[in-house]
């Protein structure tokens, strides 16, 4: 791989990127919501600051989970979900 000028190179661990939109503040925590069994559960999670529409997820996450990211608004711990698959595009 190639650097150019001014980057970093990162050393450690490989991080947790999750999207933006999918970590909310919920009593003044950082918290995201993962799908289990076709169940909401909510997750306390750290985070780092955005890097665009991601987000490093430095706590509370391993990687492979899927996230709520839609309707967050009515979504509770415990909440029966609905998992959509992307779209694909050609």
């Amino acid at each position: 791989s190639f650097l150019s000028k001014g980057q970093e190179v990162r050393k450690g661990p490989p991080r947790v990127m999750a999207p933006a939109r999918a970590v909310q503040k919920r009593d003044g925590k950082s918290v995201v919501f993962t799908v289990q069994g076709g169940i909401a559960r909510q997750l306390p999670v750290e985070v780092g600051p955005a890097e665009g529409d991601r987000i490093p997820v430095l706590k509370g996450l391993s990687g492979g989970e899927d996230l709520v990211v839609e309707g967050l608004a009515e979504i509770a711990d415990g909440t029966r979900v609905r998992v959509k698959q992307p779209e694909k595009h050609s």
